[in-house]
């Protein structure tokens, strides 16, 4: 009978196993009982763990820790940390598989329960024996746990760092500038984050993901940032965020969308951001995909999100439903509507980075650049190992290496140093699985077939880190329980520790909470951190001082005439310590290669030496009307001293004997909300001193009324009105009039306010992998209901074999 049971056990495990055929770090069940043993990594039934302190160490992120009959114990603070941050499921039977849940009858006791979390125990199945003594958990250290841990629930406003504390979070370097709490973003936990500046406004926004969906927030004032609205999703973990921006030449404006991914069984979901500041809208893309862990955009500038010089940005789906979670590569020729590329069956990928290369190694090394203007590498983090793909041809991928490393346990996610020399590698079960201090390793990418570990940074803690990315020669990664950590790799061999600022003072636990994202790209400098239970921080570097100096932008906008020569200078502030440099790189937004010539790429300066330097920027003049054309300037790349901000400026280009005109972004604005925004740009020229006049139809339906723009000489940026709806109103227009130096085109904008009942989201269609028909629960890698009901059957054939021979 005892063998029986164990086929029957078999059985279950085998049909749970072909019904959940892709498995990622969210889906691998860790199994405990009391008369289990604290060995290997939980995964297998047969062979469960004893101690629950051992298998949450084991488990990947929010893994389903299922507990069969037995005792167990809160051993102490960080024990009872990383049990609250687990997905635990308790009072189950070993014999049926972990399946059936009676915690009367599969008693699972778990004593050394503060008095506090007995509910939330015993609502995982648990028969909780209270601590009523505080032998596990010092009454007064649970007091002062409990007393950290309520602020991350609190919204916080501008705190400085001083003496190691903004306010109740530890931090070194970093300010505080604004927390808002999950409670105000529309969410009960966060998970990734993404952010970009919107070229129409220059107003800076970030998208966070909740468990419900995702929140765009306006942090264009840091202090005071303003949630605009929440997408509404199905329940899940799990979301990550992608932003391009590209330029409507009919509409001559900026058009941006957000792509989230989610396990959620929804597909992707496309936000089409055009509308901000005063709104956002939902497509729901119906593409072969049920789910993603991971979404990376290809080809973009991150802090704007526009396809970089001579580039076609492609969206990479990583860890879906398809395939075993290879990547899938979609075109966005069609923003609004990603048409499948190319898809691999190289395995899963949980995440990935690019860079665009082109010094000697395109040639030498790269398999499909030699003759293209440069070679496209992705780094595809795939749990085990690092594997390096040339896209120069997406549609012909070539894998150049494919690396491990001493100790891995689960290969994360990494980025690209700014010259692709370096890769940062992130291990997210490394110091569950190993019992070290937080680790990030830097390999050598001199030679992409063979990278070779350079140096590896450790922190003084067990916390498990997450994400990161650069910007110059820091690191910015997001590090769960300790929040968000800074790396100094000015010299990568020796990277150190520059700046922390800790979202979750409670504890540093091996556990996953706390800071799960950062996005470090903002031309402001502001740094947003996505927290799991405390929702979104925002966050600054703060001016410390730095022997070496700072290189900067003395401004971070410029304006010229065709036939000029702009130029753009450079500062090395607050000191001069050793020799230093930083490249330039000039990214075309409406202007192309052909309407300027630049002197330079890079700026030294010798030990001693602060002096600024200039870029010359040569506009040519080509006899065509443009109107006014932009591009962005970028410090990048820097070496004995590091950036800081302003690093991007923008520069305007004028036609020869243009008139300046005046003119609303869009002349039909809608909104569910009791402030609007009305965007107002000049366009033509940047000449001269220009102003506008501006009156509302119904001087009653918002504040203010009227008022007057003005714009000074060689200022192009849009001023934004801001008028604050009566409480009644619900339509009404705003005229512009008597101009200045400048002609008004399209004067009058439409402004009306409806319900917040969001309409039926549009529906795109995309072409799908071959044998497809739209979205399924299958996988990619095969598994599907015929697979499932063919060994369902063979498996009743045999176990009926096997009862007549019992």
């Amino acid at each position: 009978m005892e063998a029986f049971k164990s086929y029957l056990l078999l059985l279950i495990l085998l049909l749970g196993a072909v019904c959940n055929p892709a498995l990622a770090d969210d889906a691998k069940p860790r199994y405990v009982s009391g008369d289990g043993s604290d060995s290997g990594l939980c995964t297998n039934a047969f062979r469960p763990c004893r101690s629950l302190a051992y298998a949450v160490l084991k488990a990947g992120k929010f893994d389903p820790v299922l507990i069969a009959a037995g005792e167990y114990q809160v051993a102490d603070l960080d024990h009872l940390v990383m049990l609250l941050s687990s997905n635990l499921k308790a009072g189950l039977d070993r014999i049926s598989g972990y399946t059936t849940q009676d915690r009367e009858r599969f008693v699972s006791t778990l004593s050394g329960v503060p008095l506090e979390y007995r509910n939330y125990f015993e609502a995982r199945g648990f028969k909780v024996i209270v601590d009523t003594k505080g032998a596990a958990i010092a009454k007064s250290k649970l007091q002062h746990f409990q007393q950290k841990l309520s602020v991350t629930a609190s919204n916080q406003t501008q705190t400085p760092c001083v003496s190691g504390r903004a306010g109740s979070y530890p931090c070194s370097n970093i300010d505080l500038l604004n927390h808002t709490n999950l409670a105000s973003l529309g969410g009960g936990a966060a998970s990734d984050i993404w952010g970009f500046v919107d070229l129409n406004t220059q107003r800076e926004y970030v998208i966070i993901g909740l468990d419900r969906g995702a929140a765009v927030v306006d942090v264009t004032d840091p202090a005071a940032p303003e949630v605009i609205g929440t997408h509404s999703g199905r329940s899940s973990t799990w979301r990550d965020v992608k932003i391009l921006q590209t330029w409507d030449t009919g509409a001559s404006r900026w058009r941006a969308y957000a792509y989230v991914s989610t396990e959620a069984s929804m597909g992707l979901t496309i936000l089409d951001l055009s509308n901000l500041p005063n709104g956002f809208s939902e497509i729901r893309d119906t593409s072969d995909i049920l789910t993603a862990h991971n979404v990376y955009l290809i080809n973009a500038d991150y802090a704007m999100g526009v396809p970089l010089n001579n580039s076609e940005p492609l969206l990479t789906v990583a860890g879906s439903n398809k395939r075993s979670g290879s990547y899938r590569l979609l075109s966005l020729q069609n923003p609004s509507a990603p048409q499948l590329l190319e898809y691999s069956s190289a395995g899963y990928m949980h995440d990935a980075a690019s860079i665009k290369i082109r010094d000697s190694r395109q040639t030498s090394q790269c398999a499909n650049a030699a003759a293209a203007e440069s070679c496209w590498l992705l780094a595809d983090f795939n749990e085990d190992t690092i594997d390096i793909w040339d896209l120069t041809l997406p549609q012909s991928p070539v894998r150049l290496s494919q690396t491990s490393y001493a100790g891995a346990s689960y290969v994360h996610s990494g980025w690209w140093s700014e010259d692709g020399m370096l890769l940062f590698v992130q291990d997210e079960l490394d110091e569950a699985y190993n019992g070290q201090n937080t680790a990030v390793r830097i390999f050598n990418m001199a030679n992409l077939t063979q990278p070779q570990l350079l140096s590896t940074w450790r922190s003084d803690n067990r916390a498990i880190d997450h994400n990161g990315f650069v910007r110059g020669n820091r690191y910015y990664m997001s590090h769960y329980l300790e929040g968000l950590t800074v790396i100094d790799f000015s010299n990568p061999a020796a990277p150190q520790t520059s700046a922390y600022f800790d979202t979750f003072p409670a504890s540093s636990a091996t556990a996953f909470d706390g800071a799960w994202g950062v996005y470090p790209f903002l031309p402001s400098g502001t740094l947003a951190i996505s927290d799991i239970s405390g929702g979104l921080y925002l966050v600054k570097e703060a001016g410390t001082p730095n022997a070496n100096g700072k290189f900067a932008f003395a401004l971070n906008r410029l304006a010229g005439v065709e036939g000029d020569t702009v130029q753009v200078t450079v500062e090395r502030q607050g000191g001069s310590l050793g020799a230093a440099q930083v490249a330039v790189e000039v990214q075309y937004l409406t202007a192309n290669s052909a309407d300027l010539t630049s002197n330079t790429e890079t700026l030294s300066w010798s030990n001693g030496d602060s002096e600024p330097k200039n870029i010359s920027l040569t506009l040519l003049e080509d006899g065509s009307d443009e109107g006014i054309e932009m591009l962005a300037v970028r410090l990048v790349k820097p070496s004995g001293a590091r950036t800081t901000q302003p690093d991007i400026a923008f520069v305007a280009i004028s036609d020869v004997a243009a008139v300046s005109e005046l003119a609303p972004l869009t002349s039909e604005i809608s909104t569910t909300r009791s402030r609007v925004m009305v965007p107002i740009k000049r366009k033509g020229s940047s000449q001269g001193d220009v102003s506008v006049s501006w009156q509302l139809s119904d001087s009653v339906a918002a504040s203010p009324a009227s008022g007057q723009i003005a714009w000074s000489d060689g200022d192009t940026s849009t001023k934004t009105l801001a008028l604050n709806l009566a409480a009644d109103t619900t339509a009404f227009e705003l005229q512009l009039s008597d101009a200045e130096n400048a002609e008004v085109h399209n004067s009058t904008v439409a402004i009306t306010r409806s319900a917040a009942t969001p309409s039926p989201s549009p529906v795109v269609t995309p072409t799908l992998e071959p044998g497809t028909a739209g979205v399924t629960g299958g996988s990619g890698s095969g598994g599907g209901a015929i697979g499932w009901l063919a060994l369902f059957l063979a498996s009743v054939s045999v176990l009926r074999g096997f009862r007549r021979k019992s």
